[in-house]
This record gives C-alpha cells, sequence and structure tokens, in this order.
C-alpha cells in the first residue's frame, strides 16, 4: 500500500464503482426514460434507494478529496479521471440511445459562401474615416495660440455660477409647455427639464436667500426665492423718519447708555431726540419671549424664536446676549451698522456686564454712564414710581456697586454723568455728544446743580430703561424673593420701554 501508484489503481476502481451505483438512483432513470430506446443497457429492474445514493455520492466526494488530490500531482490526476469518467458516462448514454448518428450534416454552398464574404469584409483593409461615425471631434487637440486658449480657460462663465434670476423665465417656460403640451413627448421632457432648473436654483438661492425656503408650500412651486428678502431690521429703519444731516454730531458713533434703574436714561434719551429729530435712532434688542400687550415688534424688541436666537448667537451677529430665566436677550450687530449706513447715530441701553462684552468685542463707541445722586435719592425714587418693595430692594441691592468707591464698576466709560438736575445733566450729556465742551469726569458728577430736580422725572419713569434686561451685578446667591420679584419688575420695566420708544 506505500506504493502511490498502486493506491490510485484501488482508488479509480472505487470511483468506477460508485459512478455505476449512481447511475443507477431514481434520479438518473427519470433522465434517461424519455430517451432510452436499448433497454440492455440501462438496468431497468434496478433502482438505487435515496439513502444509498446519498452514501454513494459521499464516498465519491471523501475518495476524490481526502486521496486523489493528495500530493504534488494530485489535483492534475483527479481532473483526468474526471474527465476519462465523463467521456464514459457518455458513451453509456449513447448507448442507451439506440447509438444515434454523431455525424454533422455538410455545409451548404449558399452558407460557404456567406461565410467566406464575411471573412474577406473582416480581414480587408479599409479606409479609415478622419472623424469615424459617433465620435467626437479631436480637433482641440491641434495646437493653436496658447494665449487665446488659456483666456477661454479663464472665462468667467466657466467657474462662475450662472444668475437665480436666468432660471425664473426658464421654469415659466417649462410650466407653460406643462400644462399645454404639443404631445406627451415634450411633455415628459418639460417635466424633466423643470426639476433640473428648480434644483440647480434652489442650490444657488440657499448661499444667499435661505431665509425664503419657509415661505415654499409646493416643491414645484418655488417662485418665493426669486423675491428679494427684506430683513426686519432694515424694514424697520426704513419706517423712521429721514435722517436731519444738519443735526448729525461730527462723531457718528454708537453711543451706549448704561446705569442702574433709576437714573433716569429714557428720559436723556427722549430729550435728546425731541431735540434733535433725525438724528439718532434707538436700537431695540433682539428676544425670545413673546410680545406683552402694547408692543410693537421693531419697535420695543424684535421677537423671534429660540432657534432664530441661537442661529444669531452661534454666527457672532450679537455685540452682547444675556439669559434672565428661559429667555434671551441681545443686541444685534445688523441692527447697528443698518442704522449707521441710514445716516444716523444708534443709541442702545446696556448694563455692565453688556457692555464690558462691547468692550471684548473692540467695538468703536462712545460709553456714557448715567447715575442717579445717591442710593438714598435712588430708593426715593422708585418708592415715588409706585414699584413693589420687593423691586426696589432687588434693584437697590444689585445697584450698590454703582455707589461703592472701591468697585470698578465706572471703568471704561468715556463719560459718567450724575443726575442731579435733568436740564443740566442733559446739556453735559448733549455737549459731550456734540464736542461742545471737554470730556471731563469731576468725582463721578457733571452739572452743579444746587437742587435735585430730576426727581420728578426720574420718578416718572423710574429709570424707564430701554430694554427689559435686568440691573447688571448679579448676586452669586439670590433669595427666591428677589427672583421672583426680578421677573415680576420685567412688565413694568417693559411699560417703561414703550414710553421711551414713543
Amino acid at each position: 500500500m506505500s506504493d502511490i501508484s498502486f493506491r490510485r489503481h484501488i482508488l479509480v476502481q472505487s470511483l468506477i464503482v460508485m459512478d455505476f451505483l449512481l447511475s443507477l438512483s431514481s434520479k438518473v432513470k427519470e433522465k434517461l426514460a424519455g430517451n432510452a430506446q436499448n433497454k440492455s443497457v440501462i438496468y431497468v429492474g434496478q433502482v438505487l434507494s435515496d439513502e444509498d445514493t446519498k452514501w454513494a455520492t459521499e464516498t465519491k466526494r471523501v475518495i476524490v478529496e481526502k486521496y486523489l488530490k493528495h500530493g504534488t500531482d494530485g489535483p492534475y490526476f483527479s481532473r483526468v479521471v474526471e474527465t476519462v469518467l465523463a467521456r464514459d458516462k457518455n458513451w453509456i448514454r449513447w448507448k442507451s440511445e439506440n447509438c444515434p448518428s454523431i455525424e454533422l450534416p455538410p455545409v451548404s454552398p449558399e452558407t460557404f459562401l456567406e461565410a467566406k464574404k464575411g471573412s474577406q469584409r473582416t480581414a480587408t483593409k479599409k479606409r479609415l474615416r478622419s472623424i469615424p461615425m459617433g465620435s467626437l471631434p479631436l480637433g482641440f487637440l491641434e495646437e493653436g495660440n496658447e494665449e487665446t486658449a488659456m483666456q477661454k480657460l479663464k472665462a468667467e462663465e466657466r467657474y462662475s455660477l450662472p444668475e437665480l434670476e436666468g432660471f425664473k423665465r426658464k421654469i415659466a417656460d417649462d410650466d407653460f409647455e406643462i400644462e399645454m403640451p404639443t404631445n406627451n413627448q415634450t411633455k415628459a421632457a418639460a417635466v424633466e427639464s423643470k426639476a433640473s432648473k428648480s434644483w440647480r436654483a434652489l442650490r444657488i438661492a440657499s448661499k444667499t436667500r435661505l431665509t425664503l425656503f419657509d415661505n415654499i408650500d409646493d416643491p414645484d412651486k418655488i417662485d418665493a426665492i426669486f423675491e428679494e428678502p427684506v430683513d426686519a431690521d432694515e424694514a424697520d429703519i426704513a419706517a423712521e423718519e429721514a435722517p436731519n444731516s444738519d443735526e448729525m454730531p461730527a462723531d457718528k458713533r454708537p453711543i451706549i447708555i448704561s446705569g442702574p434703574p433709576g437714573a433716569g436714561m429714557a428720559s436723556i434719551f427722549g430729550l435728546l431726540a425731541e431735540k434733535h429729530p433725525g438724528s439718532f435712532t434707538r436700537v431695540p434688542q433682539h428676544t425670545t419671549r413673546k410680545a406683552r400687550e402694547g408692543e410693537v415688534g421693531g419697535q420695543h424688541f424684535h421677537f423671534v424664536d429660540a432657534q432664530a436666537f441661537n442661529m444669531m448667537r452661534d454666527g457672532d451677529a450679537l455685540l452682547e446676549f444675556t439669559t434672565v430665566g428661559d429667555v434671551d436677550y441681545g443686541t444685534s450687530r445688523k441692527a447697528v451698522e443698518t442704522v449707521v449706513e441710514g445716516g444716523k447715530v444708534p443709541i442702545m441701553h446696556m448694563d455692565s456686564e453688556a457692555v464690558q462684552q462691547v468692550q471684548d468685542l473692540g467695538f468703536a463707541a462712545r460709553f456714557v454712564l448715567l447715575l442717579p445722586p445717591s442710593n438714598e435719592v435712588l430708593e426715593e425714587r422708585l418708592k415715588k414710581s409706585g414699584k413693589h418693595r420687593d423691586d426696589v430692594r432687588n434693584i437697590l441691592s444689585k445697584s450698590a456697586p454703582y455707589f461703592d468707591t472701591e468697585s470698578n464698576v465706572k471703568e471704561g466709560f468715556d463719560l459718567v454723568l450724575t443726575n442731579e438736575d435733568l436740564e443740566s445733566t442733559f446739556k453735559s450729556f448733549e455737549g459731550y455728544i456734540y464736542s461742545t465742551q471737554e470730556e471731563h469726569v469731576a468725582n463721578g458728577q457733571a452739572g452743579d446743580g444746587d437742587k435735585p430736580v430730576a426727581d420728578e422725572a426720574a420718578e416718572a419713569d423710574a429709570d424707564a430703561p430701554m430694554t427689559d434686561v435686568p440691573s447688571d451685578v448679579p448676586q452669586a446667591e439670590e433669595p427666591a424673593q428677589d427672583k421672583e420679584a426680578e421677573v415680576e419688575g420685567k412688565a413694568d420695566q417693559s411699560e417703561e420701554v414703550k414710553e421711551a420708544a414713543s
């Protein structure tokens, strides 16, 4: 058994036996039943059971895979054996079919001549066309004027986006063809052409008119993107009175007024707007809260949703922002720039924290701090204005740093005014705005009135802040009662905003 030739001889004999047994299976019998004519070679009375057929098939597989293919030349030897056995099975099938003739009929002269002509056509050399049918011309490969070729490659239409307005007329033409088609083919072509143009128009509009996408209700009607977007800030500014160039100050930088509630900022702004109409415009803040009764969007606040506010904040579109409870407030940089472009000087009211944010940004503006004479005067004004006791206590606690001599809250301001007398304080403020007096800070005061006649005006508006953002310098821990007072006080401050805006 150590002789490989002897082992292969035995294995080949075993394969012959397995093939013979498998020829008796029911599946093979069914294949031969239709064509078999020589019954003597097909063993009609012998049929192998399914169990024996399974055993013979598995045994044949083991003989081939495990033994015949073993060794370096095993696969080659196994293939030769399989070829010989396959020829033997075909011979048995030919015998069972009563040895049909395997001779092919002769080829007809017509078929032969046609094949000959086809061979001649294939082998004969042909004169090639300069430009074969169906191929692209290769004229662009010819050497020409290199300068002209480079200019063509640099042509603007090769890289620039097409004008959005150019798609409007083309889409309208496709709509007309869809509604009144010449035939079904032209309608199908118009539908496909419109879909392509609409997609390209939407992609171009997404770069500059993304806000107009909210106006598209039907994907087949995209006329909204061809409208010019109207900015809310610009619309509000356009509705105001025309700028008065004769009353404009030489320094047109924005003015930011800060101070505690009760300092009279709204009164100062009201006098300035009344005396110099068409020169100054108050810039309302953007907020995520709902408009209260009597409030007008764009006049008291710009009311936006949280998503729009977050986009402005994340896009660095806000000069300053803060959050009070669940409500966000912020001043739009674009709103300020729109006022400047309109030829007016923007005026804003901010608390000390907001002022610090603006200064950290390096925003060019004039910063004015307006203070009441003392904490006691501020308390008296707040009480006479009818504010709740808790609101008064909360405002006083937040205003304490303004009266602390060691506090740095006054740093960074170009002008510090103490509002003892409204008229003299306004004159000092006006003089600074119009540069009729030199900038000065004398013990944190401006003006020399002997009697605090500003109290009456301060009591009327109790600061009337131009935003409803709470006072600055929040405490580390506030009692729950102070928190409630701060939230309730916003309604009063909002009413004061309306007075200042009117």
